[in-house]
């Protein structure tokens, strides 16, 4: 009788996490002529974007290499999510809409497997165009959209909220390693068409965006939440963003990735540590969100009120356990101009395990 190895015990035979070169993620600098150097990812957090972001000659499984562009705004009533991504093996297109008065979530995706992918991504990765799915395109002007999938699209622009973007390599092990780029947006227009009926945007409503790009690590698992919104000091009221990323137990390699970002008083901060208290279980109980080192104190409550969950296997392939929570965002941020008072802005976060 021949024994078909399962999917786990494949996996945990070829991540035994070999060692991981130490960087430094908490100075801002300038990023590398080139992105790839001797193989290797250039690890750092990047005053800007790299001018050369070419990773072919990374020494990474070329398998791993994957690609996203993922947008969201907060518009009344409506949370709305949308992307394009390829992930090697497939390329996938995906709107979610969430009714926040009613809880009821409408998502539809699409997906083409190989020699069926139509999407093409400029070599800067700052433009994925999909021949059925639409496009997504980010310019110094800001972002412009068009996404449909099955009875849902999604159109429009924004502009950027915050002069200045989020943008680090990590480098994991053995040529493999990814660029982010996390931004915060202001709709200058845009409609929603469910079933043939169009609903317009209002104009000025928020939203954020990552873009990334990267030979991914063979086992995944991460905690992640986005919130875009506005922070008042007595009768001040001004816009603020909170993005931030830890790596979850299972990821093999596990590191400190160091990505909490915050933007306030129009500036963005970056947290040196974050106390995240993530219940197990995948619950609808409170997150705790505090930092009480550097210049900016932080101390949130997100209180997951929605939860939505993929589970997709394909043996000795991949796996991927998904879920995703929204709800409101609450407490205060502490700056050197005071104290600012979050209350009951909509955040989404994933609980996600990938392996492939």
């Amino acid at each position: 009788m021949v024994r078909v190895p399962s999917l786990r015990a494949a996996v945990r035979r070829r991540l035994l996490p070999p060692s991981v070169a130490h960087a430094d993620y908490d100075t801002q600098t300038e990023p590398p002529e080139r992105l790839i150097v001797d193989g290797q990812y250039q690890p750092g957090w990047y005053r800007r974007y790299p001018s050369h972001v070419d990773v072919s000659r990374s020494v990474g499984a070329s398998r791993r290499h994957h690609r996203w562009f993922f947008v969201q705004f907060q518009v009344g009533k409506w949370f709305i999510g949308f992307n394009l991504a390829d992930l090697h093996f497939g390329c996938n297109t995906g709107v979610l809409i969430l009714d926040t008065e009613t809880g009821t979530f409408r998502v539809e995706s699409c997906t083409d497997l190989l020699w069926r992918k139509r999407l093409e991504i400029s070599s800067d990765c700052a433009r994925f165009e999909d021949p059925v799915g639409g496009h997504i395109a980010l310019d110094g002007r800001g972002v412009e959209f068009d996404v449909r999938a099955r009875g849902l699209r999604i159109r429009g622009s924004a502009s950027p909220l915050f002069d200045e973007h989020f943008v680090q390599c990590t480098r994991f092990h053995e040529g493999h390693g990814t660029l982010q780029q996390w931004g915060n947006l202001r709709l200058n227009d845009g409609s929603l068409v469910i079933d043939g009926e169009t609903i317009a945007l209002e104009p000025g409503s928020l939203g954020a965006f990552d873009r990334s790009f990267g030979h991914r690590r063979p086992v995944e698992n991460w905690n992640w939440l986005v919130a875009v919104g506005h922070a008042r000091q007595g009768d001040q009221r001004q816009p603020f963003a909170l993005h931030l990323a830890r790596d979850g137990r299972q990821a093999r390699p596990r590191l400190d990735l160091h990505r909490f970002p915050l933007w306030i008083d129009g500036e963005l901060h970056r947290m040196p540590e974050l106390d995240l208290v993530v219940p197990s279980g995948r619950t609808l109980q409170p997150w705790s969100i505090r930092c009480s080192e550097g210049p900016v104190k932080v101390d949130l409550t997100f209180q997951p009120r929605w939860h939505r969950r993929d589970h997709h296997r394909v043996p000795l392939v991949f796996q991927v356990d998904h879920s995703q929570f929204f709800g409101p965002l609450s407490g205060t941020i502490t700056t050197s101009s005071g104290q600012w008072t979050v209350s009951d802005v909509v955040a989404t976060s994933e609980d996600t395990r990938m392996a492939m």
